[in-house]
């Protein structure tokens, strides 16, 4: 085992518990490290929330900036940038999940193959 962990074999896979059954196309979902720590869950990219997170980002360096008196906002910028940045989020999430919803509908339905 790995020195200080007793549930990581040698070979850096987790045992699983006696009795345990894995999960069907869990495999997908799941990426091993090389270090030989667990698996880490892979998430979906929501450009929605990253536009919200760089919002937030850049309205709080703006404050701080301004605290410190190196930079002056001009005008009342500050307070329209959150729902701005929140509309652009808001129309962002609409478009990625109707561009999923039709990716998913284009997924589904097997091409047909030319008659001859």
């Amino acid at each position: 085992t790995v020195p200080g962990r007793t549930d990581v074999p040698r070979g850096g896979r987790p045992r699983r518990a006696p009795g345990a059954r894995s999960v069907p196309g869990a495999h997908h979902a799941l990426r091993h490290e090389p270090s030989g720590s667990p698996p880490l869950k892979r998430h979906s990219f929501e450009p929605a929330r990253l536009i919200a997170g760089l919002t937030a980002l850049t309205v709080g360096t703006a404050y701080g900036l301004d605290a410190l008196g190196i930079w002056h906002p001009p005008g009342p910028w500050l307070f329209l940038a959150v729902p701005a940045g929140l509309l652009l989020s808001g129309i962002t999430a609409a478009v990625w999940a109707t561009a999923r919803r039709h990716h998913a509908r284009q997924v589904e339905q097997p091409v047909a193959p030319p008659s001859s």
